[in-house]
């Protein structure tokens, strides 16, 4: 089981009680309306921002939990900003763009996987028709991700037990060895198991899960908020 999205207890609220699609239906029009809206003047962004803070508190999301996941973003989108600022006043302007839209998109998502079962999300997606290839894709990493994540565990205590003075490098090194090693075994495995699951009858298609109909009110909470933000989105454009 790939079990939770990310790191931290993910806590039992109003927001992580909702149906998987429900919320993936509440961050496309969340998405949609970040994109239409200009980043000048500022109140649209800022009505979002504040739509998105409402939807992490009532999440039960921590500042803590918050603040550790946006460090990364931060460093991410800062440094394209700060360079954008050396520029014209176009590319000045561009940068402003990217870095508030690229905030805003980044911390609805937060909000999303920080709040939803890494299961429950794969399972909306392959239901969804414009998502069902990704979630396939997503399974995928997150499945290359938790196996190297062992690798590395098991490795370093490998190194821990047999040579525990070793060097930050010596290990480095070792583990980038013994990972591309797993990874040619897994492609000789993969193609292996390929050959026989053809033979087998698949047709390249996986079951997907019977999630059943979501619940009404799950789903107009989530039109009702895709609504509002879409409403700002297309005011702050066209208004």
């Amino acid at each position: 089981m790939i079990g939770w999205l990310g790191a931290g207890h993910k806590p039992d609220s109003v927001v992580s009680r909702l149906d998987a699609r429900a919320k993936l239906l509440a961050t496309g029009g969340y998405v949609g309306a970040v994109l239409l809206a200009p980043v000048r003047p500022l109140w649209a962004a800022a009505a979002l921002a504040a739509l998105l803070v409402v939807a992490a508190a009532m999440g039960r999301i921590t500042i803590r939990t918050a603040g550790m996941r946006l460090l990364a973003l931060a460093l991410i989108i800062g440094a394209p900003f700060a360079l954008s600022r050396l520029g014209s006043d176009e590319t000045r302007h561009a940068g402003e763009i990217f870095a508030v839209k690229s905030a805003l998109i980044a911390a609805a998502f937060l909000v999303l996987t920080a709040t939803t079962r890494t299961e429950d999300m794969l399972d909306a997606m392959a239901q969804t028709p414009l998502l069902s290839g990704l979630s396939g894709l997503a399974a995928l990493m997150l499945r290359g991700a938790h196996v190297l994540i062992g690798e590395v565990i098991r490795t370093n205590r490998a190194w821990a037990l047999r040579a525990p003075g070793a060097s930050w490098m010596t290990k480095v090194h070792g583990l980038g060895v013994a990972s591309i090693s797993l990874l040619g075994r897994a492609a000789v495995r993969s193609e292996r198991i390929g050959a026989a699951m053809v033979l087998r009858g698949f047709t390249g298609s996986l079951p997907a899960a019977e999630l059943g109909r979501p619940r009404l009110r799950d789903v107009a909470v989530a039109s009702v908020f895709a609504t509002i933000c879409l409403a700002i989105g297309v005011t702050a454009r066209w208004g």
